[in-house]
């Protein structure tokens, strides 16, 4: 799962605390990910949760993923 605009991470975090093979790959600027990778380890789920720093319009994305989270960064547009 890819969670775009990660934030504070809980809502991927929480898909993987409901679904014991769920990965996630969290982007968003790297300070911000710091956050997000410590909820994830406080949770026990900070083995498959994976950081991709910086900004969605620049990183290089893996192709693919069987569900993408968009909840922090929609109303932005």
């Amino acid at each position: 799962m890819l969670d775009v605009a990660a934030g504070h991470g809980l809502y991927g975090i929480e898909f993987a605390r409901v679904f014991a093979d769920a990965r996630i790959t969290a982007v968003d600027w790297p300070e911000v990910l710091v956050a997000a990778k410590q909820q994830a380890v406080n949770a026990n789920v900070g083995d498959r949760y994976a950081l991709l720093p910086g900004s969605i319009f620049d990183v290089t994305l893996p192709e693919k993923y069987d569900a993408i989270l968009l909840p922090n960064i929609l109303h932005h547009f």
